[in-house]
């Protein structure tokens, strides 16, 4: 959904099943309507089954590694009225979400608004991630946290 406000640079792959939708009708400023809402960058890999939505922006870096069943959303539906439905009630919490070069999200896992991965960082399989993961580190766990700094090489 959206095409002409997603990029997919080249040598990326998307697997089967996967839904990618960039959404501005959903974001009511002006800004969102001509926008480059999700960028994918050169040789991703997006797994299977994962779903990608965006409002505001969604941007993966180069050489990332996505695993089957992952959820990467920079918004959240709207839930405060309990007699109109859900889907009924628009978004809220609308921040970008940024996969820095070199990631590995696991399977499962769940990014969630506002959230950046770092640079040649891993996320654990079914892990939500609600906290930035920095550069060089591994995230895992529901809610996840920092369990571990990945050594540089020298």
């Amino acid at each position: 959904m959206g095409a002409n406000h997603i990029s997919i640079k080249r040598d990326s792959f998307i697997g089967s099943d996967s839904w990618i939708a960039a959404l501005p009708h959903l974001n009511n400023t002006e800004s969102s309507k001509n926008a480059e809402l999700i960028a994918i960058g050169e040789n991703v890999c997006i797994s299977g089954h994962c779903t990608i939505t965006a409002v505001n922006s969604v941007k993966i870096e180069d050489h990332v590694l996505i695993a089957r069943y992952v959820y990467i959303s920079d918004h959240s539906h709207e839930y405060r009225d309990t007699v109109v439905p859900i889907k009924n009630q628009g978004i809220k919490n609308i921040k970008a979400v940024h996969i820095k070069k070199g990631a590995w999200i696991g399977q499962g896992a769940v990014i969630c608004p506002g959230v950046t991965i770092g640079a040649n960082s891993v996320v654990g399989a079914n892990s939500i991630v609600r906290i930035d993961v920095p550069d060089h580190s591994v995230a895992a766990g529901n809610p996840a946290s920092i369990i571990k700094k990945r050594k540089k090489e020298q």
